[in-house]
C-alpha cells in the first residue's frame, strides 16, 4: 500500500515520523508531501517538497491541484497527516478521489482544536484525536485513542 504522509518540517513530522514508524509502515511505501524545509529535503524516503503556504488562501489551489497530479501519478492509497499548512490541500485532494483520508490531531492540542483540524474535518474518513479535551470541539466522526505519540 502506498500511504502519502502530509506534513511540515518542524514538529508535525517528528509526530508523523512516531506514529509511522518502520514497524507500523512494514510492508507498506511511504511517500511525503512535505514543505520545503532542511529536514524534509534530508528525508530518506520518497518526497514531494512544496513551498509553505502561509495564511493566502489563493496559495492553497495551486497546492491542491499538484496533490491531485502526484497522488493519480502514484497510485496513492491512504493519506495521513498530523495537520499543518500542507494537510487541508492533501487531504481534500485525497477526499476528491475517493482515498481512505486520515487526520490525527497534534497531541500538543489540549485546550483547542488546530484550524487543520477544523477545516480537514468534513475531508476526513477517519478523524482522530489525541487529547480526550479536544474530542468535544468535533462531530461524532472523531474517535479518542489515546495518545498514539
Amino acid at each position: 500500500m502506498k500511504i502519502a504522509l502530509a506534513t511540515p518540517g518542524g514538529g508535525h513530522l517528528t509526530e508523523l515520523q512516531k506514529i509511522f514508524s518502520k514497524d507500523v509502515l512494514e510492508g507498506n511505501e511511504p511517500i511525503y508531501f512535505a514543505e520545503v524545509s532542511s529536514r524534509t529535503r534530508n528525508l530518506k524516503e520518497k518526497k514531494y517538497l512544496f513551498k509553505p503556504l502561509g495564511d493566502n488562501p489563493i496559495d492553497y489551489f495551486p497546492c491542491l491541484i499538484k496533490c491531485l497530479r502526484i497522488l493519480r501519478k502514484e497510485k496513492i492509497d491512504m493519506i495521513a497527516t498530523t495537520g499543518g499548512e500542507i494537510a487541508l490541500p492533501a487531504i481534500v485532494a485525497g477526499w476528491m478521489l475517493g482515498l481512505k483520508t486520515i487526520f490525527i490531531e497534534s497531541v500538543t492540542r489540549v485546550e483547542m482544536p488546530s484550524l487543520a483540524g477544523k477545516l480537514c474535518y468534513p475531508f476526513s474518513k477517519l478523524f482522530l484525536v489525541q487529547n480526550r479535551e479536544t474530542l468535544s470541539y468535533f462531530g461524532k466522526k472523531a474517535k479518542y485513542y489515546g495518545g498514539i505519540v
